[in-house]
This record gives C-alpha cells, structure tokens and sequence, in this order.
C-alpha cells in the first residue's frame, strides 16, 4: 500500500491507499497550511517556511508508516523554482530518510490528469486545469495527443505579486493560444477549485463525495469572486467552506479560473478531486505490478 506526500506551495498533503479491481481505497488523508512558497517571487525558500514545512512532513511521514513503508515525497511549484532547492532537499532527506522529488510542471499536469482520469472516469477526453498557489497546469487534446503546459501563475504568486496584470497578461497570452483545443468539459483540480466548490456548496464540514463532480458556472464563479472580495479578511475566514488560512489568497485564485475560462470562452467547469496525488499512487501501484509506463 503505497503513500504519497505532496509538497505545494500553499499546503503539504498526504493520501493513503491502494487500488483493488480499478477502485481506489483510501486509508487516511490530510492536509496543513505550511506555504512554503512564502515570498515566491523572491526565488528563495525562506528559512522559517522550510522549518514549518518540514515539521508538517516529518509529521506526516511519521503517519504514513503506520500503514505502509512505501511512501515518495515530491515538491512542485515553489521548490521547483527555489534557487535554493538543494538545501531543502537536503533537509527532507536528513529528517526523514526519504528523497524529495522535484516534479517538472509537465510531470505535475501528467498526475493530475491521471487522477481526474480515475477519480471521473465517465467523462471523455476531458480538458484539465490544476491551479495550484505557485502555478497552473493545463492538459488538453490535441490533434490526437494529449498535451501537458505549466504555466508559473497561481493563486500564492499572483497575490504577492508587484506586477498582477503582467502574471494575468502571461496567463492570458498562453491560454489563448491553445483555445481552439481547450474545449469543454473542462475539469479543474486543486485547493482553489475544491474551495470554491465547498463554498458554493456551503459546506461547515468539508466532503469530498460532494465537491467531485460539483459543476460551476462562470457567472456564479463571478459571483463568488465579488463576495469574497469584498468581505474584510477576518470576516472572509467565516465563510462557509473556506479554510481560514486559505481565505487571503482565494480571491486571486478565483481570479485566474475566471480569466482562463474568460479567455477560452468556457461557460464553466466541474471540479475535481482526483489529482496528482491519486494519479501518483497509481503509477506506483502500477510499477509495483512492473507494468508502468514511464514518463
């Protein structure tokens, strides 16, 4: 039963598991607010977010070995960028043991579709977003091959950002040159999608059986969007289904799945919770079986 820890720039995530006759069987999950992309912009990890980080996966690593020693750490956005990646790197090897792996962007969107494949297998050849707090990821269709972009815009960049229009202009420019294939459905992954599913949702309790395949429109997304801007901080964190410690940068996360779904002309998206965490249990469930493909 493999274990898999995922390093994002806003959050550390854990997922437990194993699949049996295609059906994935969770064991135990969690997930903390370290932000280790604190500063992003600089090119630095700073030191107290590495601490915070790294206590949180010691934590974690601590937990996964209750159930299994197959377990795989991987960083995405913030560390993949951090000029001083090696250190924390170094870091996560001397506490736990463990080799941090450093996913490319086009190995993060490659996960994420994997796991939306999985977790909403009825849907066809869908379009996907997975909108992180260092990055984007798009995978779509094209031409008969499946196509994987990173895009360094998310919702923790663009909220420390000096320049939000020039990130928004990148994001946009991109987005608008694969438009004639980004078609719908289009499912979107990651915190700032589940949230604003839980929030549209209304949830006091966060349940992921509720939010997959949960559907927003863009006008409600809109709707959202101004809300949310407009409430005071400490009266944001109050809102139902939002995370208090996610209540600063949910606007401007908002705000990217509004300018993407803007520019490709799309009247919305369905979101999911199946993402790269899933789609990496499942290649090393695979590869346990050596049947994997490799990347």
């Amino acid at each position: 039963m493999p274990a898999v820890i995922d390093i994002g720039t806003n959050s550390v995530r854990v997922l437990v598991g194993s699949f049996n006759n295609g059906k994935f069987y969770e064991e135990y999950r969690d997930l903390r607010t370290t932000r280790i992309g604190q500063g992003i912009n600089s090119g630095y990890l700073k030191e107290e977010a590495m601490e915070r980080t790294l206590r949180v996966v010691v934590e974690f690593v601590e937990k996964a070995r209750e159930f299994t020693d197959e377990i795989v750490i991987f960083a995405t956005s913030a560390v993949r960028d951090a000029k001083n990646q090696r250190e924390f790197v170094d870091k996560i090897k001397s506490a736990t043991g463990i080799t941090l792996e450093v996913l490319t962007g086009e190995e993060e969107a490659y996960y994420s579709y994997q796991g939306v494949k999985l977790s909403l297998p009825y849907l066809n050849e869908p379009a996907v977003i997975d909108l992180g707090g260092g990055s984007i990821e798009f995978i779509w269709q094209e031409r008969g091959k499946t196509l994987f972009q990173s895009v360094p815009v998310g919702a923790v960049r663009l909220m420390e950002a000096v320049d939000k229009e020039g990130l928004l202009k990148l994001l946009r420019d991109f987005v608008g040159k694969i438009t004639p294939y980004f078609h719908e459905p289009v499912v979107a992954v990651g915190g700032t999608a589940t949230t604003l599913a839980a929030i549209d949702l209304k949830l006091e309790k966060y349940d992921p059986r509720k939010v997959e395949g949960h559907t927003i429109e863009l006008p409600r997304l809109r709707e959202i969007h101004n809300y949310l801007e407009s409430l005071p901080l400490p009266e944001r964190q109050k809102v139902p289904g939002l995370l208090p410690e996610r209540a600063d940068i949910i606007v401007y996360g908002c705000k990217i799945l509004i300018e993407v779904l803007t520019t490709a002309r799309l009247s919305g998206l369905i979101v999911g919770e199946g993402d790269l965490l899933l789609g990496k249990l499942k290649e090393m469930t695979v590869s346990k079986e050596n049947k994997g493909p490799k990347l």
